[in-house]
């Protein structure tokens, strides 16, 4: 129906405002405050957030094994904690624009790790995707030198937005 349509597209518009705007708050906090409190408010807040927000979904917390629950901790501390401690840094050193065009690389690293980790298929379509995302990446990184990279011209900022790519794939 359209009333579900136009509430579908508002819905991602409203993500891409937050995902966006995480951008530029991050930069302000990161000029405020120190990056390792920083992430950890993040990370406490956000997972109380999930938290309420499963337990008013699902009525509980899932059981989880003591195998599971150490796995969901160390994606936590990997793929989040780590993310966040990244971010801060990075933005501390770098434009808010400039680190969200960095993580543009997450899905090629997701897809190289499926790839390497996981045995999933390469695509033509998908190498094609990841191509385009790594020539865009160098050349913002690079300031549209991409063979200065060669000779070890990477910000400290950049290398920890990178940071954010490599924790988000892991």
């Amino acid at each position: 129906s359209p009333s579900a349509r136009h509430r579908l597209i508002a819905l991602q518009l409203l993500v891409a405002l937050i995902w966006g705007g995480t951008w530029i708050a991050g930069r302000l906090v990161a000029a405020e405050a120190a990056p390792m409190a920083a992430a950890a408010w993040r990370f406490a807040l956000g997972t109380a957030t999930l938290g309420m927000l499963l337990w008013r979904t699902e009525g509980r917390l899932p059981p989880l094994s003591w195998r599971e629950t150490l796995r969901v901790i160390a994606l936590g501390a990997v793929g989040i904690y780590a993310y966040n401690i990244c971010f801060f840094y990075g933005l501390r050193q770098v434009q808010a624009g400039r680190g969200a065009l960095v993580v543009a690389l997450n899905p090629v690293a997701v897809s190289l790790g499926a790839w390497l980790v996981l045995g999933e298929p390469l695509s033509r379509r998908r190498l094609l995707g990841m191509t385009l995302a790594l020539t865009g990446c160098l050349t913002v990184i690079s300031h549209g030198h991409p063979l200065s990279l060669l000779q070890g011209e990477v910000g400290r900022g950049e290398a920890f937005i990178l940071g954010c790519v490599l924790s988000w794939a892991v």
